[in-house]
């Protein structure tokens, strides 16, 4: 058995990382896609790649995940490292995460703790009979927030929601949440990989981890492609500003899509009469006229597509909102 050469050996990676490095090298060596992103944006993917290989694991396995506050001691991730206390805080101190201390909505800070140390977070402020499910008790919590505590000195401790998510950041420890600067420059990195026409709830909330996966399969063997060569004719997207109209515009698609299989019609004529404005504004302040000169197989990744089917949904909102 040969030894490697010194300085040759590499750290085995994960599937996750692997892919995740393999997306970030094929968007930003592209001259075009590339210019998408402004040097804010790059010194967010170099500050990435400087990060430990574990930083980076724990990076890709939260970012995969749906953007919420997470308890540290409730991160089980074994092949990354038995104690992710240091790797979070390498992540908190690169500006990926945010830490407990950024933690100050109480919705947020309640969402975070299981039943019981909700249950037990109720008895202490006396509400033995707020029931026994999570958002009974949340509820209960929620109520209690409301009023103001008639033994306080001054207005500064005038206010019990203030006490409730102190306590609760007290059992809830040490706690993380993805950045969103940055999680948001790699989720543009993602759609930009592999364009889309539709962006669902769950693909949308877990920052691309069906694409991971995808990739994942072709390596593996267990999906296959034909072989073709990109030709491309046309930019899609004209600028950074561009690309991010785009995104929102998909976002509120697929929140109106979302509102209608749910059948909350009043959120999705709220979401709709939204979006029909923005759109509105968007026609009046910026030149589209590009987007119909695109070939017709690109149009469908435009700010105008995406608007386009908000707007035929709105004949079905409005007919199901004038009729209850």
């Amino acid at each position: 058995m040969t030894r490697p050469a010194e300085g040759s050996y590499r750290p085995w990676l994960p599937y996750y990382l692997r892919n995740f490095r393999t997306v970030l090298q094929a968007v930003l060596e592209n001259e075009d896609d590339r210019a998408l992103f402004d040097q804010h944006d790059m010194s967010l993917i170099h500050a990435f790649e400087k990060l430990s290989v574990m930083g980076q694991k724990l990076y890709v396995r939260l970012f995969q995940r749906k953007l919420k506050w997470l308890q540290v001691n409730k991160l089980d991730y074994e092949e990354i490292c038995s104690d992710l206390g240091p790797v979070a805080q390498e992540l908190v101190q690169g500006g990926f995460l945010q830490s407990e201390s950024d933690l100050q909505e109480l919705g947020e800070a309640l969402d975070l703790l299981p039943a019981p140390e909700l249950k037990a977070l109720a008895k202490t402020f006396h509400l033995g009979n707020s029931g026994t499910q999570k958002q009974q008790l949340v509820d209960g919590l929620f109520r209690l927030s409301k009023q103001k505590s008639l033994f306080s000195m001054s207005s500064a401790q005038n206010n019990i929601g203030a006490v409730i998510l102190k306590r609760a950041k007290q059992l809830a420890g040490s706690c993380v949440r993805l950045c969103r600067g940055p999680r948001a420059v790699f989720s543009r990195i993602l759609l930009l990989f592999s364009l889309t026409d539709t962006m669902d709830e769950e693909e949308m909330a877990a920052g691309g981890q069906n694409q991971l996966f995808t990739i994942l399969l072709v390596n593996s063997g267990r999906l296959a492609f034909p072989d073709y060569t990109v030709q491309r004719t046309a930019k899609v997207f004209q600028d950074r500003e561009d690309l991010i109209r785009y995104e929102a515009s998909m976002r509120a698609l697929q929140e109106v899509a979302s509102a209608m299989q749910g059948g909350q019609w009043e959120e999705a004529m709220e979401l709709y009469t939204a979006a029909k404005s923005d759109w509105q504004e968007l026609r009046k302040n910026h030149d589209l006229s590009y987007q119909e000169e695109l070939p017709v197989f690109l149009r469908s990744f435009t700010t105008g597509w995406a608007y386009s089917r908000i707007l035929s949904r709105g004949v079905e909102i409005l007919q199901r909102t004038t009729s209850l």
